[in-house]
């Protein structure tokens, strides 16, 4: 069902101190930046890749929702780990059969990507995107 680890998502309140961070003090390269519109919101991504996974700065730009809550909640930090899937409606069929709930069932991600969240109760707590590329 899953090809492998995609990327893990970190929010930041500021992408641009989340970039001069991961620089200075990982050493790492920003790969690119990238702005996703969804709805009436943009967001603000930057790309660092980490051998196969991406890590994912992503500032927000919702004033309420799944981000803003989280923001609000726990601050800045790891908020989803995401796995590559091949053909996203089929996963998430086949995963509703199994009773699983999903905050979002089908959107369009980073990259030009397809994208689903699963609710965190039915996966120990951690928000969990499954990509289609």
């Amino acid at each position: 069902m899953f090809k492998k680890v995609d990327h893990i998502g970190i929010l930041a309140k500021d992408v641009q101190a989340g970039i001069r961070t991961f620089e200075k003090v990982f050493g790492l390269e920003m790969e690119r930046l990238e702005e996703l519109k969804i709805k009436d919101y943009i967001s603000k991504i930057a790309f660092f890749p980490v051998g196969d996974v991406h890590l994912e700065i992503i500032q927000s730009g919702q004033k309420e929702g799944m981000m803003a809550d989280f923001l609000q909640r726990f601050g800045e930090g790891v908020h989803h780990i995401a796995f590559e899937v091949e053909n996203l409606e089929e996963v998430v069929k086949k995963l509703k059969m199994a009773q699983v709930k999903f905050l979002v069932e089908m959107m369009k991600g980073a990259d030009n990507t397809k994208a689903a969240f699963i609710e965190p109760s039915q996966t120990l707590g951690v928000l969990v995107e499954l990509v289609e590329k």
